[in-house]
């Protein structure tokens, strides 16, 4: 979560850009409004989402790269984290630094993003309604060489699969909410 940096400088262009790929041309977060059915949060939450992906992909370029130079244990998978403005700054990142970056892109418009960390493997997910009424993945890694609808497939199966086989249960694999570290002092 320390790795999040929503106010960095580089954010801000980078929402920019997203709204060009909005049809309303803005992007305003959790604003859809009371009358809004859960099915009509998804969708205006998922649409602000697919436009910073788009901005990453298109206008970023951003593509994975594998960066395995890092610390840790002989039996432990390492990845160095980059901060978002690194990643921006090599037009690439690896799965840890994309889950970064993205968590950075949708806290900064007031999202909730949650941080996926699996033994070897991460990527975001998001509450697409405000009170965590419903949740969405992404695997940041098919930036550069998928369609948004593909990513979230991808993400969604292995977030189910990790449910499934009682990963997430066990501690195995992680499921942080940003708003949670936020508020157990993790800035």
């Amino acid at each position: 979560a320390a790795w999040v940096t929503p106010h960095a400088a580089v954010i801000d262009p980078l929402m920019r850009k997203a709204a060009e790929y909005h049809s309303e041309k803005s992007i305003a977060g959790y604003q859809c409004g009371e009358s809004c059915s859960e099915q009509e949060w998804s969708e205006y939450s998922n649409a602000q989402v697919k436009a910073v992906f788009n901005a990453l992909k298109n206008d970023y370029r951003i593509t994975y790269i594998n960066s395995p130079i890092a610390f840790a244990n002989g039996g432990d998978n390492p990845q160095r984290v980059r901060l978002p403005k690194d990643a921006i700054a090599a037009n690439s990142a690896n799965c840890i630094d994309g889950t970064v970056l993205y968590a950075s892109a949708l806290e900064s418009i007031g999202m909730n993003p949650h941080l996926i960390i699996l033994p070897t493997h991460a990527f975001v997910c998001y509450d697409t309604m405000p009170e965590k009424e419903g949740i969405t993945c992404l695997e940041t890694t098919m930036t550069g060489s998928a369609t948004f609808e593909e990513a979230v497939a991808a993400a969604q199966e292995q977030y189910q699969e990790e449910i499934t086989n009682g990963n997430f249960k066990s501690g195995a694999s992680r499921d942080y909410p940003l708003s949670d570290l936020r508020a157990a002092g993790i800035l």
